[in-house]
């Protein structure tokens, strides 16, 4: 068993990590865990690099019990050799993670609610009880990934673009309205004397970026042939 750092505030990485970021999907360092020499190191970089990813999760699924219950798993993966089965021909590893996630924390929950049925006594699960078990690992992993990859392509955008006016505009094209409804064409180009058609070009434009920088990001999650399925995937993770 390779020993995990007591979680901190200092040493979880969140606060050096970006909130938007996501590790890159090294099927390389993955596939490593079953080489003998390569192994510890390998193992110890991917729990170094999903842990900040798996706290977050598990903040959305139990806020009070999260820094617990992310060490619990990552013992779980080291002890029982899970990671090795993880394998690119099966789909992606955040839902192979996730999945992972979602079975750890029905047995927490399970054992949970026999503890307070009486200890080790065997009782028969009631129904309320199904309905408290925490939601599903690999949804919760998609939509993280979803909005921590939007929000980085989304910051880095508005960082780049000169005229926020237009970027509001193309914005809510592509991901729908936000809370305050930028202005109409009609009226920006009222109050900028810029031609309406002038200004639809401009946005049609900054979309095109728009969708070349979210391919970018894509692009460090997944493989080149899997990158507008993707896409898609995340935009419908958004939407749910």
């Amino acid at each position: 068993m390779i020993p995990l750092k007591p979680i901190t505030k200092e040493s979880d990485g969140l606060a050096q990590m970006p909130p938007s970021s996501w590790p890159e999907t090294d099927w390389d360092q993955i596939l490593a865990l079953r080489d003998p020499a390569a192994h510890a190191e390998a193992l110890n970089e991917i729990c170094r690099s999903y842990h900040p990813v798996i706290l977050r999760v598990l903040r959305g699924m139990d806020a009070a019990n999260a820094e617990d219950l992310s060490q619990g798993f990552l013992e779980d993966l080291i002890q029982n050799h899970r990671l090795h089965r993880a394998d690119p021909d099966l789909g992606r590893f955040r839902h192979y993670l996730g999945k992972m996630l979602e079975n750890f924390t029905r047995k927490q929950h399970r054992k949970k609610v026999r503890q307070k049925r009486g200890g080790g006594v065997v009782h028969l699960e009631l129904r309320e009880d199904s309905a408290a078990i925490a939601p599903a690992g690999t949804e919760f992993f998609d939509r993280e990934w979803a909005r921590t990859l939007m929000d980085r392509v989304v910051e880095g955008f508005k960082r780049e673009e000169a005229k926020p006016e237009l970027l509001r505009l193309a914005l809510r094209e592509l991901l729908g309205g936000g809370e305050s409804e930028p202005e109409t064409y009609g009226e920006l180009s009222a109050r900028t004397g810029s031609p309406e058609g002038t200004l639809r070009s401009e946005v049609t434009r900054m979309r095109r970026r728009f969708h070349e920088r979210l391919k970018q990001e894509v692009a460090l999650t997944t493989v080149r042939s899997e990158i507008d399925s993707e896409i898609r995937y995340l935009l419908k993770a958004l939407g749910e």
